[in-house]
């Protein structure tokens, strides 16, 4: 019988706008208790990820003491954890407390069977993106050796707009960015944070995927609007260059 258990199981963490002040605020959500019911809820339904991807946003205060908690906070789950930064973020100072207690800034990773590419889009002081052209670059080489393995994209911003949620493409350059990815057959999917929301978006080979964010909802007045709770994407990866994904509603707002 063939194996249906995942090769590789990712939980995806974005947006989460942390302080050194664990009761400080950001826009109503105490954002250090929201991730900690997050991570609680992981534990207590066994959900036993490979490994996190940490898409940006997560220190809004840039304060390397917030890196360093969140390292912490991370560490009981004894498993590695891949970040990049978003808009709010200071690449500087992560830069200077991480790699830490798991935590890797590394662009490139491989795991699990899979590629990983931790895809810089953010400009500081700036709400927009642009893709790091190195990391482009190399991208592009190896496609063009038809890599015979799966290949996971991450990002803080989101590519392709979603009209029907109010969501619109904050990355330059976008249309020219998700057409050659749809036209890579080993990019099986891209997850992005940054709009505070879930989408998926099917584009040829590739699943273009977003997750909310772990505290802050984006729109106080559709709380009961299911895809403007907080949370997180759980990722299944299978060794065939499938992918099974779902979001996961913990916290209750």
């Amino acid at each position: 019988m063939p194996n249906t258990s995942p090769a590789l199981r990712l939980i995806q963490l974005t947006d989460l706008h942390l302080f050194a002040d664990v009761k400080q605020q950001f826009k109503g959500c105490a954002t250090h208790a929201a991730l900690e019911c997050c991570l609680d809820f992981i534990v207590n339904e066994d959900l036993r990820p490979d490994a996190f991807l940490l898409t940006g946003d997560l220190a809004h205060d840039h304060q390397a003491a917030t890196y360093q908690r969140l390292a912490d906070m991370l560490e009981r789950f004894q498993v590695p954890s891949f970040a990049l930064a978003g808009n709010h973020d200071d690449w500087s100072v992560m830069q200077s407390v991480y790699p830490n207690k798991g935590i890797s800034i590394d662009p490139w990773q491989n795991i699990g069977g899979w590629r990983i590419l931790l895809l810089h889009t953010a400009i500081p002081e700036q709400a927009d993106g642009r893709i790091d052209p190195k990391l482009w670059a190399q991208l592009t080489a190896e496609m063009q050796q038809q890599p015979d393995k799966p290949y996971l994209l991450a990002m803080h911003h989101n590519l392709p707009a979603h009209p029907l949620r109010d969501i619109r493409s904050s990355v330059a350059n976008a249309a020219q960015y998700s057409q050659a990815l749809a036209n890579w057959p080993a990019i099986r999917a891209v997850l992005s944070g940054h709009v505070h929301q879930p989408f998926t978006i099917y584009a040829g080979h590739c699943l273009f995927l977003s997750a909310p964010s772990t505290g802050v909802i984006p729109y106080p007045e559709r709380v009961q609007d299911s895809m403007s709770r907080p949370g997180f994407r759980l990722i299944d990866c299978f060794a065939d260059g499938r992918i099974i994904s779902d979001i996961i509603h913990p916290v209750k707002r």
